[in-house]
């Protein structure tokens, strides 16, 4: 299989349904919370909100993770700072200082909706949570 130009080994599809599970409940407690939520895929394109990411790789040790999009004007504009080669601009930095303090929020929102969530350990999307499962989930295992 390959992603973006990348080989990666495929995660069977029990796991990946598991995980698109757990997704959909993640966005389903997000909402209740009052959040805009949405399952990132093709169409989620111009969403702002808590985008819900399922990772189809067998290679993760978790395969959901939560981040933040600002709206896509703010992202725009932010580009158009890049762009003209102002790195300075305070709105450069907005969309990520935003992700980043939205990350807490997330994680206390899903922790008390009974899920297990953390701070990401990836470094490509360090403003991301990883989220484990539901506790209830742990009362299950054999």
């Amino acid at each position: 299989m390959t992603g973006h130009g990348f080989d990666y080994e495929r995660a069977s599809d029990e796991v990946i349904a598991a995980r698109t599970e757990l997704a959909s409940q993640v966005c389903v407690e997000l909402k209740r919370a009052g959040l805009p939520a949405f399952l990132h895929d093709s169409q989620a394109e111009g969403k702002a909100g808590a985008a819900i990411y399922v990772d189809h790789g067998a290679d993760v040790t978790c395969g959901v993770t939560v981040g933040w999009k600002c709206d896509p004007g703010v992202i725009q504009a932010a580009c158009g700072e890049l762009q003209k080669g102002d790195v300075t601009a305070p709105i450069v930095r907005y969309p990520g200082m935003i992700a980043t303090y939205m990350q807490n929020a997330l994680i206390r929102i899903l922790l008390s909706a009974g899920f297990m969530a953390t701070l990401e350990d990836d470094s490509m999307n360090p403003d991301h949570v990883q989220v484990f499962g539901r506790k209830s989930d742990l009362m299950s295992m054999p």
